[in-house]
């Protein structure tokens, strides 16, 4: 099991529907994490995603057009299952990316929230601006 491409499937933008993310999911669970290679047969994945192996061969498909899975390996033989290297890609977002890399794929980080307000209330209800002395003597 991967960790590191599970969370990077969660955040992929490029699958058509749900059940192309449920079988991207399953996948990237199932991938080796330095080869990136999973080799789940269509039944299992049916199994894990609660699909049809019909759905799951139209999911496959799709993550196949859409690049975030690729053919390593196809099958040898009827009881072999097709090798498949898992590469998703991450979410377009109004976030700044970091982190490229041909293998690691991108991290996206979301906007950053606005700065807080800088006015607070006295004791007695009243506001006052806070200057960075006070917040220097408060923390130190």
């Amino acid at each position: 099991m991967s960790v590191k491409i599970t969370s990077e499937a969660w955040h992929a933008s490029d699958t058509g529907n749900a059940t192309e993310l449920l079988v991207l999911l399953a996948l990237a669970d199932n991938a080796d994490t330095q080869s990136r290679e999973a080799w789940p047969s269509v039944a299992y994945l049916a199994g894990k995603t609660k699909t049809s192996e019909r759905a799951v061969q139209r999911a496959l498909r799709g993550l196949k057009q859409r690049g975030q899975i690729t053919a390593a390996a196809e099958a040898n033989s009827r009881h072999r299952a097709v090798t498949y290297r898992v590469h998703p890609r991450p979410a377009k977002t109004q976030g700044r990316q970091i982190g490229t890399g041909a293998t690691s794929g991108t991290l996206t980080v979301p906007p950053v929230a606005p700065e807080p307000s800088r006015t607070v209330k006295n004791n007695n209800g009243s506001r006052a601006q806070t200057s960075s002395k006070d917040k220097e003597s408060a923390h130190g």
